[in-house]
């Protein structure tokens, strides 16, 4: 009977360690959500501290570090946002941004102004995605970690 406790024991434990590490990896949260009426289906998933699975590759600016990534399937296509901690200049950032932007393939407008001299915003695109990057600030009192950051959101065309 000792036996068959310590091998039910020893089931059990392998089970979660294969739940925890593998099943859900990088502390992804999965939420979803579906309407009758127009039939829209929509799942996310959250990544907080690093790029969601499937991320486009996209350059990315050297010392940025990531706050959260997330997914979003809708109805067949697939969204995906990210936010960075920076510190720096974001005229230099974003000028960076546009050039490897260009190198990479990708069609860009901007930087440009956007709302006010220390908000900037790039809009790119290439033949899979359409891009819009831009700088803002988290405040202290926000949800999650304030400062200086650096958002992408990608669409899937």
């Amino acid at each position: 009977m000792k036996k068959l406790f310590l091998i039910v024991l020893f089931i059990a434990s392998i089970v979660y360690i294969v739940y925890k590490f593998i099943i859900l990896p990088s502390q992804e949260k999965k939420t979803s959500a579906q309407t009758n009426n127009n039939q829209v289906q929509e799942t996310v998933y959250e990544s907080a501290g690093s790029l969601i699975l499937g991320f486009p590759d996209i350059p990315v600016y050297s010392n940025l570090v990531v706050d959260k990534s997330f997914k979003k399937e809708l109805n067949g296509k697939t969204n995906y946002v990210a936010t960075w901690f920076f510190e720096g200049d974001n005229k230099e950032i974003m000028k960076w941004y546009a050039d490897e932007f260009v190198k990479t393939g990708w069609t860009v407008v901007g930087p440009f102004i956007y709302e006010s001299e220390n908000k900037l915003e790039i809009d790119a695109e290439n033949s899979m995605y359409k891009l819009r990057l831009l700088n803002t600030e988290r405040e202290e009192g926000d949800t999650g970690k304030p400062g200086e950051l650096i958002m992408v959101e990608i669409i899937q065309k």
